[in-house]
């Protein structure tokens, strides 16, 4: 069980549960649908020990939150209004766009991702939601709340696929498999929110280039990410492939350099998990509200306050009087 809320400010917290790098806590918040009071102090997530990422998601997988925590005793995660579930993943970020140069966010087929529930999983940088009864869910028993999954299980048999990336990016690629042959992308509807294609000289959007490794196609799209906002780009199935990724390049990455990737390098290279293992450990603990009020403490307690609250209870037996002494007779 996790650690319970410091109670007054500036107390370390409790000790909490210990999570080791490479894993992801689901925790389950009961009392979402109460918790409507914007005026209302919130709790606050310490993850301290090790850098971490944690997802708030509301009832049916709509993503409230998506930080990274430093694992200081000083970075905690404030719960957001409405939050159903948390998803706390620890560990090194399985993606770093200042360290990891040929790296894409993202995910694609080969992938096994952390399920969530509500057909909602953790992707690299990235999160993961089906519309649709998918085959997974349907056949492979996924009505579970939280496992891990195939990511080609995960959106088989989907109608809409979204995947929100964490953070700013310049170039989204939607990977296609067509066992079939046919032309690719020929009736692709790709919608985006919180962002649009990139515009050519002639005001339209630009045509993405188009990488083909056997039965595979790469569209590689140039976007523009509006300030302040998360990149959702979303990808409606059609009868003659299959969605087999959507993948994106950090900011300032070009779109040449991009292709360059897809043509040279395999998606599992290019493309890890949301988290990686390792020797570290965080330990999880609630915290009290920043403004949450702080009840003064007692005053200290004076000596012989037991045998004056005895002496105070009702129905407390009375010390004896003092007999009066018997006058004596006068002599004559």
């Amino acid at each position: 069980a996790l650690g319970r809320a410091s109670k007054r400010a500036g107390e370390p917290p409790l000790p909490g549960s210990l999570i080791a790098a490479g894993e992801v806590l689901v925790l389950a918040l009961p009392n979402a649908a109460r918790d409507l009071d914007e005026q209302a102090p919130r709790p606050r997530l310490a993850v301290t020990g090790a850098p971490s990422r944690i997802v708030a998601l509301r009832a049916g997988g709509e993503v409230l939150a998506d930080v990274a925590l430093d694992g200081s005793a000083a970075d905690a995660f404030p719960i957001p209004l409405g939050a159903e579930r948390l998803a706390v993943a620890v560990g090194a970020p399985a993606f770093d766009p200042g360290a990891q140069a040929r790296r894409l966010m993202g995910w694609h087929a080969g992938n096994v991702l952390a399920y969530l529930g509500w057909r909602t999983a953790l992707a690299a940088q990235a999160v993961v939601h089906s519309e649709g009864v998918s085959r997974t869910q349907r056949e492979a028993g996924l009505r579970r709340e939280s496992g891990w999954a195939d990511a080609a299980e995960l959106v088989a048999g989907s109608s809409l696929v979204t995947t929100r990336f964490a953070a700013p990016v310049g170039v989204v690629v939607v990977a296609l498999d067509d066992p079939l042959g046919t032309e690719q992308g020929r009736n692709l509807s790709l919608g985006l929110e919180g962002g649009a294609r990139a515009n050519g000289a002639d005001g339209e959007p630009r045509a993405p280039q188009v990488v083909v490794r056997a039965q595979r196609s790469y569209l590689v799209y140039g976007v523009v990410q509006e300030p302040g906002q998360a990149l959702a780009v979303s990808v409606a199935s059609d009868a003659g492939w299959h969605l087999a990724g959507t993948l994106a390049a950090p900011l300032g990455t070009s779109l040449d350099a991009v292709v360059a990737m897809l043509a040279e390098d395999s998606l599992d290279t290019l493309v890890l998990g949301a988290v990686v293992n390792g020797t570290g450990q965080a330990a999880l603990a609630w915290l009290a509200a920043a403004n949450e009020p702080v009840d003064p403490p007692p005053p200290p307690r004076a000596a012989g306050w037991r045998a004056a609250r005895k002496a105070a209870a009702p129905g407390a037996a009375k010390p004896a009087a003092p007999a009066a002494k018997r006058p004596r007779r006068a002599q004559p």
